[in-house]
């Protein structure tokens, strides 16, 4: 298993990890209870070169380091309570989707003018 995955993620490493988050978003949503209709296709028109919060971050799509990193893609909802459907989640970095959580002040401003 651990070859197919590795040939995979270098066959195509965008396809690879938005099959991941697919999967993972799908196992989050049956424990929060809240929908997960999407599907990996849906997701490769988020999936960008850099963070839409901090565009000096250049999202790792290729797994340069191991493990999570600020610079690692996750996928973010929106409105939390609506789910992971179509239209309500993004694709962004690891840091700015852990600055919404637990953020300095001027993270949180550069996230809240995104959002607004």
């Amino acid at each position: 298993m651990r070859k197919w995955r590795k040939k995979q993620l270098r066959k195509d490493p965008v396809r690879y990890k938005l099959q991941a988050m697919v999967r993972r978003a799908r196992a989050r949503a049956i424990k929060k209870r809240v929908p997960c209709t999407l599907h990996w296709e849906e997701l490769r028109d988020l999936a960008k070169e850099r963070c839409p919060y901090f565009t000096e971050i250049t999202l790792d799509w290729y797994n340069k380091e191991k493990g999570i990193t600020h610079s690692s893609p996750t996928l973010d909802r929106i409105v939390p309570e609506k789910g992971y459907v179509k239209g309500n989640v993004e694709i962004i970095s690891s840091k700015a989707n852990n600055t919404k959580s637990i953020g300095t002040s001027e993270d949180l401003y550069r996230v809240a003018d995104r959002l607004y």
